[in-house]
Order: C-alpha cells, then sequence, then structure tokens
C-alpha cells in the first residue's frame, strides 16, 4: 500500500480509510495532539489525499474521563486501547517531561514506581 496515494500494492483502490491511533496520556503534549489531529484529523481526499480516520485511545479501558494535557487542556479519548490492533498507524504524543512518562506508564490507580 502506497499511503501516499490510497492503493494497494497491487494498483486497486484501498477500500477503507487508514485507521490512525493516537495513544493517550497524563500530561500529553497539547502541540503534538493538535499537530497528529490537524495531519490525520483533516479531510484532504479532493486533493488527492486518502482518507484517516482519527482514533483516539485511551490508556485504561475502564476510564471514560478525559485526559488532562500540557497547557491546562484536556484531550475526551473516544475509544479504548482494545481497538489499537485495528489501526493501521499508531502515533504517541510526545509528554512534558521524562519525570512524566514514568507516571503515565503506570496502571491506573496504582503506586507511584520506585525511583
Amino acid at each position: 500500500m502506497h499511503p501516499a496515494r490510497g492503493r494497494t500494492a497491487t494498483g486497486g483502490a484501498r477500500s477503507r480509510p487508514y485507521r490512525v491511533g493516537l495513544v493517550s496520556f497524563l500530561r500529553i503534549r497539547a502541540f503534538d495532539v493538535s499537530v497528529l489531529t490537524e495531519v490525520w484529523g483533516t479531510v484532504r481526499t479532493t486533493r488527492g489525499v486518502p482518507p484517516f480516520t482519527l482514533l483516539t485511545l485511551r490508556r485504561a479501558a475502564a476510564t471514560p474521563d478525559s485526559v488532562a494535557m500540557s497547557g491546562g487542556l484536556s484531550l475526551a479519548p473516544n475509544r479504548s486501547l482494545g481497538r489499537l490492533a485495528r489501526a493501521d498507524l499508531v502515533v504517541a504524543p510526545g509528554l512534558e517531561s521524562p519525570a512524566a512518562f514514568a507516571q503515565a506508564a503506570q496502571p491506573a490507580g496504582s503506586s507511584p514506581i520506585a525511583r
């Protein structure tokens, strides 16, 4: 499949939009999320760009709450990580700092990671 042309390797048209999974974590960078939504969340099929479906995936399937991002913003994921396997491409925005990654990687409700 050539992603820029929306065709399969044999030249046939793709039957469905590309599914892009945006994995959300606590304190992800708002700028990174905005770039991802601009690139894969904007329809540009009239310009020859293949269609995309942007899935925002929450880290914990049982947590329907929004995810706090940098800058005081929040993201409301619309899918659980169970949909990850259905994505053609998975992207994870950057975090504010390396220390934020340790907190984001913890299962919800667990104690802090020992240093």
